[in-house]
């Protein structure tokens, strides 16, 4: 995946007479990685082990960024299907790997179609 994104404010004259010179700034991410989903056998319903590895580049311009250089991420999940009673996931990331950027996180989900 490719993200970029700018804002340019262009100079301006506040309410107390203040000139406030423009401005841009860029954000650009790069992100490559592979995924997979392996099979689980379960008695009732099925279970899917979900996870990936992916590299990311970030860089700004003019922009204030958690991080900037790159960094490797890895996520790991199940996503426990029980047909009419619903599907319940739950997700891990560790984001920062080999860079001094830390970031972590978990969702959980549950689905029910009614």
């Amino acid at each position: 995946d490719l993200t970029y994104a700018d804002d340019t404010q262009k100079t301006y004259t506040d309410s107390l007479s203040n000139i406030i010179s423009g401005k841009t700034v860029e954000l650009m991410q790069l992100t490559a990685g592979m995924d997979f989903r392996v099979p689980v056998s379960v008695q009732t319903g099925s279970l899917d082990l979900t996870g990936g590895v992916s590299g990311i580049y970030s860089s700004t311009s003019d922009g204030n960024a958690d991080y900037e250089g790159l960094r490797g991420r890895a996520d790991l999940g199940i996503e426990y299907s029980l047909g009419e009673a619903g599907t319940l996931d739950v997700n891990t990331f560790v984001d920062g790997l080999g860079s001094d950027y830390q970031g972590h996180g978990m969702d959980i989900g549950y689905n029910l179609k009614f």
